[in-house]
Parts: structure tokens; C-alpha cells; sequence
């Protein structure tokens, strides 16, 4: 039975992990690029840094509560996959 990376490394001419690898790393890359985009658009959105500045706006009432900590909440998950990413990644600061 032939495996889902042996057509593509005999047309490449390269060993069946070689390609797994590259998948895997362009893969990460792709995310890493995703999880980027959408945490520049939580700090643009609300003109803090960080999601714990987004915090400190809803706690002193400069933002309301919904949904800013819901987006609070996915921001600062999406900070904890890209440290997961770039641990996978290897190289990525």
C-alpha cells in the first residue's frame, strides 16, 4: 500500500521524509504567518500591545465587556499556540 508521501518524493526525487518535513515545516510557517496576522489585529483593534493592556481598558471601563474579553481570552490562546508553533518551528523568534 503506498503511503500519501510517496508519490510526491518520487516526483520530487527526494527521500519520503525529506518531503514530510517540508510539509511539516511550511506547514508551521503558514500558521506562524496566520497567528501573526491576527494578533497585530487584536493590538491594532484595540491600541494595546498585549492582551493583558486589553484587560486593564475593560477592568477600568474604557472598553465594554463584551465581547472584548472574549477577544481578551482568544488573544492571549493564540499568544500560547504561537509559542507552540515557533517551539516546533525551531528558529522563528
Amino acid at each position: 500500500m503506498l503511503d500519501v508521501w510517496d508519490q510526491p518524493a518520487a516526483a520530487a526525487h527526494l527521500d519520503k521524509t525529506a518531503i514530510e518535513h517540508e510539509a511539516a515545516r511550511a506547514w508551521v510557517e503558514r500558521e506562524l504567518s496566520t497567528v501573526d496576522r491576527e494578533l497585530a489585529a487584536y493590538a491594532e483593534r484595540y491600541g494595546v500591545p498585549h492582551p493583558d493592556g486589553l484587560e486593564r481598558l475593560i477592568a477600568s471601563g474604557r472598553i465594554d465587556g463584551h465581547p472584548a474579553w472574549e477577544d481578551r481570552l482568544d488573544w492571549g490562546n493564540l499568544l500560547v499556540y504561537r509559542e507552540r508553533l515557533v517551539g516546533m518551528a525551531g528558529s522563528r523568534p
